[in-house]
């Protein structure tokens, strides 16, 4: 499971999960759609989520990858790999690039074919980085300064 924060710009905020050959969407801000979707993965989608994940040192993942740096997505994993379960928080561009290919892979199938559906689901990945609608600060004033 993924989950996305929004930032200043338009950074996608959506939850991903998948389950057997399927993967689910809940798109809910700056995205193509609004609203629960599903896509049946491919062959070739398989074949290469199986090689990104073999690309991965799983073991190594931290907890938590963070920094001070600022409006950046941040994205919030869950997900079970050989019998053990792996919960990853990462700054974008902060955790191994291997593991930061794997979720943008996941996360861009929403760009193919999906359909919607009426299905509720929960994802506890969302737990962690509720939505919350923020502005955009407002641009300083330099004629206070003159």
């Amino acid at each position: 499971m993924v989950s996305t924060t929004g930032c200043y710009k338009t950074c996608p905020v959506l939850d991903v999960k998948l389950y057997k050959n399927t993967v689910y969407y809940n798109l809910l801000e700056f995205n193509n759609k609004v609203g629960v979707y599903k896509y049946e993965l491919t062959l070739r989608d398989f074949n290469e989520l199986n090689r990104l994940i073999d690309n991965l040192d799983i073991d190594s993942l931290k907890k938590e990858y963070a920094s001070n740096t600022p409006d950046v997505q941040v994205y919030n994993t869950s997900f079970v790999y050989k019998g053990k379960k792996k919960e990853v928080f990462f700054f974008e561009n902060e955790c191994p690039k291997d593991y930061q290919d794997l979720i943008k892979y996941l996360i861009n199938l929403k760009s193919n074919q999906v359909s919607k559906i009426d299905t509720v689901l929960n994802f506890e990945t969302r737990l962690r980085i509720p939505f919350e609608k923020k502005n955009i600060p407002p641009i300083p004033d330099d004629t206070l300064g003159m």
